[in-house]
């Protein structure tokens, strides 16, 4: 493992340049953070950050429910 990967894997990335790399805007990434649609951030003093690998990864895997509850919506529709 290079140490660039090492370093995107620990690397915080904050709303705007999360709002970069979805190309969603600050206010649906907001919500869509309130209600468990995108991985948890980590707050950090009054900031709320997010890890640019748990991003990436959610991306790769299509975007799915990051909230506990998002298997019990699913099943129930079912």
């Amino acid at each position: 493992m290079s140490i660039s990967t090492v370093h995107d894997d620990l690397r915080l990335i904050d709303i705007g340049e999360l709002a970069t790399i979805t190309g969603l805007s600050r206010a649906t990434l907001w919500r869509h953070h309130e209600t468990g649609m995108i991985p948890p951030g980590r707050k950090i003093g009054r900031a709320v950050r997010w890890r640019l690998s748990d991003i990436r990864g959610w991306i790769d895997q299509g975007c799915p429910r990051c909230d506990a509850g998002a298997a019990e919506l699913e099943v129930s529709d079912a």
